[in-house]
């Protein structure tokens, strides 16, 4: 074999290990990648917060329950009713809350198909209307604004009904 011969596969030979090598990394790297998220998707809320003390949490309810903060928005699927109280559920976590004493209940009432109204289905062919804490239904979808009480408890102040069962 001459001189040069060797030389070219020597190149060819550097070019294919450095090749291999980067893909390793990259392989490597993705699967590290994915180990991460799937640790960070396994944590709950109180392995999250662990430093949080006392004090930063009368602190929150405090602030959260303030004039400054007039309302928090959540949304989920009801899983239960009972009484006054309503649990929500999204994903893997479900929240309970209250009915204010003066809660404001809607829903949207939409045309069963474009075809019977001849229109497309659109925020001006929709109608609101004011529905009560008993025509919520398991199963229902609904948009709330809470109001966070000084104890802690979140409290409806309106809901609104996206879609019934």
């Amino acid at each position: 074999m001459s001189k040069i011969s060797l030389i070219v596969l020597s190149i060819a030979l550097g070019l294919v290990i450095f090749i291999v090598g980067g893909g390793m990394g990259i392989v490597y790297q993705s699967q590290m990648e994915t180990g991460n998220t799937a640790a960070i998707e396994k944590c709950t809320a109180k392995e999250i917060i662990v430093d949080v003390t006392e004090k930063d949490c009368v602190s929150l309810v405090k602030a959260l329950s303030s004039s400054v903060v007039t309302s928090v928005a959540a949304h989920g699927t009801v899983i239960n009713i009972e009484g006054n109280n309503i649990t929500l559920k999204t994903n893997k976590d479900s929240v309970i809350f209250s009915f204010a004493k003066n809660v404001q209940i809607s829903s949207f009432s939409f045309p069963s198909s474009s075809e019977e109204t001849g229109k497309t289905i659109s925020p001006t062919n929709t109608a609101e209307q004011k529905k009560s804490i008993g025509d919520i239904k398991i199963g229902d979808v609904l948009n709330i604004d809470v109001n966070i009480l000084s104890t802690g408890s979140l409290e409806i102040k309106t809901a609104t009904i996206i879609n019934s069962k």
